[in-house]
């Protein structure tokens, strides 16, 4: 299944994201086992066209914890400067539903509280895309934040008489 579904990478890269990763994000819904095993084969083969495709086929998964170790993987093996350490970025920022008014800055706590091990691994550019990632999450959740509590004292400027309390309260 996976051979098949690089030769649809291979035809039709821009929309593999959208529909063949999402197949088989729907068919191996965790990145483990023998799944991960034949995408770790691929990424220890350091061929651009396959980091690439595994990349594509990671976003599909929206950031959950079982990619995470192949994301580490990748960063470790691409060369400094690597338009490909953009799309790992974008892998591990991608995210599925979720809820309440502080629902994306708790998002990236937890996401940034998991690359903080990251810091202490022994290859250089593994840390130094941590660093990145965790500055630009920690700008993400002060944003979620300022903007979660606007949209909370609006709504209390608005609905004054309002029995739902924030969800802070």
């Amino acid at each position: 299944m996976l051979t098949a579904a690089q030769e649809w990478f291979t035809r039709a890269p821009g929309s593999f994201e959208f529909d063949g990763a999402r197949l088989l994000a729907s068919v191996f819904p965790e990145v483990a086992g023998g799944y991960a095993e034949l995408l770790r084969v691929l990424i220890a083969g350091r061929e651009l066209s396959n980091l690439t495709f595994v990349l594509a086929l990671l976003h599909a998964y929206e950031g959950r914890d079982s990619v995470y170790p192949l994301i580490r993987k990748i960063v470790a093996v691409l060369p400094e400067g690597s338009d490909l350490l953009k799309c790992a970025q974008s892998v591990l920022s991608a995210s599925g539903v979720v809820s309440g008014a502080y629902g994306f800055a708790e998002l990236y706590d937890e996401r940034k509280a998991r690359l903080n091990e990251w810091l202490t691994d022994e290859r250089e550019p593994v840390r130094t895309f941590a660093c990145e990632l965790i500055r630009r999450l920690e700008q993400r959740i002060s944003a979620e934040n300022r903007d979660a509590q606007a949209s909370i004292a609006l709504r209390r400027l608005e609905w004054p008489d309002d029995k739902d309390k924030a969800p802070d309260e």
